[in-house]
């Protein structure tokens, strides 16, 4: 089975539960006199840690609904973890959009629950363990989910543009193909349940969100490619051991392409093949005719160096007998003559 949490344990399946719990906090904030003791305590915080030159009302709102979410999930003894993930999320939205002096998600909420303070009343401390931040392809798929369940309520709402409508469509097939393509992160669970909300309330009849149907078209091309990646790289590595002779063979016997496109691109892959084939032939036969003339050359001078030495040892052999010869004549002349004169 794989886990529906991205990193660090987050339930993702668990989001709209939280975007809800936090959309109830900021209704429930105005309807208690705690929650309006809490509401000027939080506004009190947020003028603290905002660093804008003009202070704007779109700040201090969300700076207060977040501050007024953390005294609201504090009634929530169980799942307590989730709802301090969503905490996570939207303060690290809040330090993106604007500039704020924290600069870590902890440092913020260390100096919130240390300083909003209103008389005996204090921000509970509930999401103490909890807060380490989130990794950026964490929080931008969380964006997104946010992203998408705000476009769904203006639909439902009855604010059925076609705007509204094309961008809720285009953010679902963003999620569903970060969910195919990223073996860690499945949002299956969760788009299939926004699905079902989308349908019921059967305000964009022009598109349908059926999982299947828009998982196997959308990502389609994406997982072309990498399936073309890898077979790639498996014929590289084919190569390394198949003559290449054979591989310009099968590449014979590959299919016909569908497309113009494809059909270049294998002529390519054929050409690139063929010459390859041929250079390699042609220093195969380079290196064969040279290791042969070394070879003759080799044989040549054996050959040439024994006969000559052949012939000067003759001619030695014939020189030493000449000499001998001579001496020996020489010698029988003088015996001669010696002969003569004692006679």
């Amino acid at each position: 089975m794989v886990d529906s949490s991205p990193v660090n344990g987050i339930d993702i399946s668990m989001f709209q539960q939280c975007r809800n719990t936090y959309k109830d906090a900021s209704v429930h904030s105005t309807s208690s006199l705690s929650g309006n003791v809490a509401l000027q305590a939080c506004k009190n915080f947020c003028e603290n840690i905002e660093k804008l030159t003009i202070q704007g009302k779109h700040f201090n709102l969300s700076c207060m609904e977040l501050c007024i979410y953390l005294n609201y999930i504090n009634q929530y003894e169980e799942n307590r973890n989730i709802y301090c993930m969503y905490f996570n999320y939207k303060i690290h939205e809040l330090k993106e959009n604007f500039n704020l002096n924290c600069d870590s998600v902890d440092e913020c909420y260390n100096e919130m629950i240390k300083k909003v303070t209103n008389g005996s009343w204090k921000i509970p401390d509930v999401c103490k363990g909890y807060i380490n931040g989130i990794d950026e392809k964490t929080f931008n798929v969380m964006k997104n989910l946010d992203e998408l369940y705000k476009n769904l309520d203006y639909i439902c709402n009855g604010d059925q543009t076609d705007d509204w409508c094309t961008k809720c469509n285009e953010t679902y097939k963003k999620l569903l193909c970060i969910s195919r393509n990223e073996k860690r992160i499945n949002l299956s669970p969760v788009l299939q349940k926004f699905t079902i909300d989308f349908n019921s309330c059967n305000k964009c009849s022009s598109f349908d969100l059926n999982l299947e149907v828009i998982e196997s078209n959308i990502c389609e091309i994406t997982e072309r490619a990498a399936n073309n990646m890898l077979s790639r790289v498996e014929r590289t590595e084919s190569e390394e051991i198949i003559d290449p002779t054979v591989l310009h063979l099968q590449n014979k016997d590959r299919a016909v392409p569908k497309t113009k496109e494809a059909s270049i691109a294998i002529e390519v892959e054929k050409n690139i093949d063929t010459n390859r084939s041929t250079v390699i032939r042609l220093f195969a036969t380079t290196v064969v005719i040279t290791f042969a003339v070394l070879i003759m050359i080799f044989i040549l001078y054996k050959y040439s160096y024994a006969k000559c030495n052949n012939n000067i040892y003759e001619k030695h052999e014939r020189n030493s007998n000449i000499l001998k010869y001579i001496d020996n004549c020489y010698i029988i002349n003088l015996i001669n003559k010696n002969i003569d004169i004692h006679i």
